[in-house]
């Protein structure tokens, strides 16, 4: 498919869709389509199960727009990409299902079902693509061009996350208009939308909130989400399937999400969960009611099931065996 779509005179459709060939090409195929419409990107799929999808596209003389719904991907653009592109342009990508994590030069946002993602095609970026089925997303590409005057005036549209609840609302009712209709309806009214949402662009990045802003109220969520994950864990500490994903399921969060929570906290969910039924266990050894109970069956109560492993990580805990605790217990 050729790059220089930006010098096409019409509008012309593309598609993809992984039963219209063999399953061994569907990836390698969904590469060509993603790179003869957007520019040279290097893709890498994240399992190895057969790769699945859709993905339908306009292609415009300013650009390009397509609704995509596949199997996760992990999709960037490094050196190589950037050198072999032929043309500047402006990338937007609306989450419909799942997530996307953007990183490009400082910037480093996770955007969800109802946030739009900013970014630049002169700069390196990688996008990691998360869901429990298929990731699902309007892609947008604009000629950089388009938008000069606005940037030369100081207004700022580069990488940048506007999440659904700061969203304006003429540009949330676009989007929203063409996620629904992008595959029934004319050329001519998607590339209406697609003019439509590439003029809201810059007013709805100037009324999006700004970096301390979008910094303070993610600093209170975050806190507010800590407390419920600390509460979850502390009330079912002694289950036997909690794990990092049962409180991701129970939060209502992803599970990278709560690696992230628990990082920012300089601990891992298992070691947090592993203390804290350690300090269970030893409290529990000391209390007459447990004095004559085998020590291996209090330590199975609360979740540590290999006798010689819950020994060991005791002794590394406390300096001292748990026999040795409990003898030492008043």
């Amino acid at each position: 498919m050729n790059n220089a779509v930006n010098e096409r005179a019409t509008p012309k459709t593309c598609l993809w869709d992984s039963h219209y060939g063999p399953s061994t090409a569907a990836f390698s195929t969904f590469r060509k389509f993603v790179c003869g419409a957007f520019l040279p990107w290097s893709i890498e799929r994240q399992v190895d199960d057969p790769f699945h999808g859709r993905a339908e596209g306009l292609l415009l003389p300013t650009g390009a727009v397509a609704k995509m719904k596949t199997s996760p991907i992990i999709a960037a653009r490094h050196k190589a990409e950037l050198d072999s592109s032929p043309f500047e342009c402006l990338y937007a990508n609306y989450v419909l299902s799942g997530e996307l994590h953007v990183q490009q030069g400082r910037y480093d946002f996770t955007a969800v079902r109802g946030d739009l993602v900013i970014h630049e095609s002169r700069y390196p970026v990688v996008m990691t693509e998360t869901c429990d089925g298929q990731f699902e997303c309007l892609t947008f590409r604009f000629d950089r061009n388009q938008f000069a005057a606005f940037e030369s005036a100081n207004g700022d549209l580069s990488c940048a996350l506007i999440s659904a609840d700061s969203m304006i609302a003429p540009l949330t009712a676009c989007l929203g208009y063409l996620s629904e209709n992008f595959l029934v309806i004319p050329d001519f009214e998607a590339v209406s939308l697609f003019n439509v949402f590439g003029s809201l662009l810059p007013v709805a990045a100037l009324a999006a909130p700004k970096d301390h802003e979008r910094s303070a109220r993610s600093n209170v969520a975050q806190r507010s989400l800590m407390s419920d994950l600390l509460d979850y864990i502390n009330a079912n500490l002694d289950a036997p399937d909690l794990s990092p994903r049962s409180a991701a399921a129970e939060l209502g969060i992803s599970l990278r999400y709560v690696h992230k929570l628990c990082a920012e906290k300089g601990m891992t969910f298992c070691g947090y969960v592993t203390s804290q039924r350690l300090d269970h266990v030893r409290k529990d050894l000391c209390l007459p009611a447990f004095r004559h109970e085998p020590i291996y069956a209090v330590a199975a109560r609360r979740g540590f099931g290999d006798p010689s492993a819950f020994n060991r990580i005791f002794k590394e805990r406390f300096g001292i065996t748990p026999g040795r605790a409990r003898a030492l217990s008043p």
